[in-house]
């Protein structure tokens, strides 16, 4: 993986986090949206311009659509500049089952981790506590991915995308 997707991969993440973080504040409507245009246009440069990454970030994008986790402008704005950069510029090319793949694993992160959210307000914690809610299935796709094929580019973009989106929710940023 180059240099400049493993930035925009920690840039993704880390703008992605800080909307949600806008999102959840309810003020800071234009800063809010600004950020998911950005997140947007990152995550839509990764799929364009580095095609071994195309799977894994369109598969981010449908797993999240599906699951209703574009539930807010700001997350609707940056869906709105991920898909309009591929159609302003021209849709990636990108192995299919990579994309159901990382589909599926996101849509199921997305599900079980509210569940387990729900669970840990009700001080039900189950078997994964709170791991479930880090979001391990995409991680794991990944690896999958990366054995199955030898291709690991996909595997170190979303360790730091999630890298980012960590970091960005600490409470001391």
């Amino acid at each position: 993986m180059t240099i400049a997707a493993c930035v925009l991969s920690l840039a993704a993440g880390a703008l992605a986090k800080i909307t949600d973080r806008l999102s959840d504040k309810g003020g800071a409507h234009h800063a809010g949206t600004a950020v998911g245009l950005a997140y947007g246009m990152a995550g839509g440069a990764l799929a364009r311009f580095f095609p071994p990454l195309a799977a894994l970030f369109w598969g981010l994008a449908a797993g999240n659509l599906f699951s209703g986790k574009f539930d807010s402008k700001n997350h609707q704005a940056g869906l709105a500049a991920f898909i309009s950069l591929q159609v302003l510029l021209g849709f990636p090319a990108m192995d299919f089952a990579a994309f159901a793949l990382m589909a599926a694993a996101a849509f199921a992160d997305e599900m079980i981790a509210e569940k387990t959210k729900a669970a840990n307000r009700a001080k039900r914690r189950g078997l994964l506590g709170e791991t479930a809610v880090l979001r391990p299935l995409v991680p794991i796709a990944c690896l999958a991915y990366g054995v199955a094929t030898g291709a690991y580019e996909p595997l170190l973009a979303i360790i730091a995308f999630d890298a980012a989106y960590v970091a960005a929710g600490m409470k001391a940023i």
